[in-house]
């Protein structure tokens, strides 16, 4: 995103907008956390199905410094 010149944080309304043009991220700040910190559960778990916790050291993708970017 950031090379894209995109903002760091996009959640978009895929019900009423398919087309992706607003960005509802800054209207919506409850949404927005709760989704990172389930994204940060998952990468800390290494999996987002159930299950016993799997490795995930920090790899190319998801290097742990980004992590802070995203909130």
């Amino acid at each position: 995103a950031k090379e894209m010149g995109l903002p760091p944080v996009q959640l978009y309304n895929l019900y009423i907008e398919p087309e992706e043009r607003e960005n509802v991220a800054y209207k919506n700040p409850l949404i927005v956390e709760e989704l990172y910190n389930l994204l940060v559960d998952d990468i800390k778990r290494g999996r987002s199905t159930p299950g016993i916790r799997q490795d995930n050291s920090p790899s190319e993708n998801w290097p742990e410094k980004y992590l802070g970017e995203l909130k």
